[in-house]
């Protein structure tokens, strides 16, 4: 069990949220909660357990990720309320490296890779019961995220044999898979994001070099590249949408934060973001009315960063001083 996750009414927002942000003191969990994006105190994970991703839905949040001994051994917990946990049953059972998940159309989708070379996707209608699905590209690759959005659950990542980037899509809720027809770039780049909004898919990732790369579909078959904000040194991460904008987030040399923003996922505007060094931010979300960014400081402490708008950013200061968040979902 994990405990500790309690909710209320996001101070000024206009909905009720709850933000639970996950990752790992290696080689054991780390999770914290905040119910006003502001006080973020610590929960007791299990040891042995390194959360990479969580999405909230159906009533529930999910989180995944794997073992601490880097076996590739998946774990996936459940919680109802954001207080109690529970450890599910992943499909696959073993060599399953869950990088991310999302939840749409009443269905969870997770996605990663065997750790050994092929692609991983699972489907649960609740978090609890899984289904181990057949990717498309299997070989060689890695999913690093996945959205949904007008019906289609998109997957993104890379060709781990070539470094190419590699997207796949469902249209029958997460049953069967197909790659996609046209990518944009075709060479030399990790999706890492993705998320649908305003009739578009965008993608985010970076070169190996660290240059980003921006690209939009809507149809999740077909992709554009788009000119990112900043253009060179900005390892994409994650992005959101809050239903009227985009916000893209990550990092460059020496873990200088990156935020970028847009309307249309098109046009992209450079944000300043708090702090504005040492801050590796890999993850983002948004609900009740705030943006929460999180990350780390590049020497193993947690950070979170808060926005109600996307332009102006605050640092906040977990309870927790060690450790890592990959990532962060909320309830609202």
């Amino acid at each position: 069990m994990l405990p500790g996750l309690r909710g209320s009414m996001l101070a000024g927002a206009s909905a009720f949220a709850l933000f639970a942000a996950i990752g790992d003191v290696t080689p054991n969990g780390r999770a914290a909660s905040s119910d006003d994006g502001i006080t973020w105190p610590t929960q007791t994970v299990p040891a042995d357990l390194l959360l990479q991703a969580i999405a909230y839905g159906g009533g529930k949040y999910v989180a995944v990720g794997t073992d601490g001994s880097g076996g590739g051994a998946p774990k996936i917990y459940t919680s109802g309320d954001g207080y109690a946990w529970t450890s599910r049953t992943p499909a696959p059972a073993s060599l399953f490296v869950i990088n991310g998940i999302c939840y749409g159309n009443n269905l969870f989708v997770a996605v990663g890779d065997s750790g050994v070379g092929n692609s991983r996707i699972s489907t649960s209608p609740d978090g609890i019961t899984w289904t181990s699905r057949t990717p498309d590209p299997v070989a060689d690759a890695s999913f690093k995220a996945v959205a949904y959005g007008n019906g289609i659950f998109v997957a993104v990542g890379v060709d781990t044999a070539t470094g190419n980037p590699v997207i796949s899509q469902s249209t029958d809720n997460g049953v069967t898979w197909g790659a996609a027809s046209t990518l944009a770039p075709t060479t030399d780049c990790t999706f890492r994001g993705v998320a649908y909004g305003n009739s578009t898919f965008v993608a985010v990732g970076s070169t190996s070099g660290g240059t980003p790369q921006f690209s939009t579909s809507s149809s999740g078959s077909s992709w554009s590249a788009q000119t990112p904000a900043p253009s060179t040194n900005f390892n994409a991460t994650g992005i959101v949408y809050s239903g009227s904008l985009f916000v893209a987030v990550g990092y460059g040399t020496s873990n200088a934060p990156k935020i970028s923003t847009s309307s249309d996922g098109s046009t992209w505007t450079s944000r300043t973001p708090a702090p504005s060094t040492s801050f590796k931010i890999v993850a983002v979300a948004y609900g009740g009315g705030l943006y929460v960014a999180v990350g780390e400081n590049g020497s193993n402490a947690p950070i979170v960063s808060t926005s109600a708008n996307g332009t102006s950013w605050t640092q906040r200061t977990p309870v927790a001083t060690t450790g890592v968040f990959r990532g962060v979902a909320s309830s609202g």
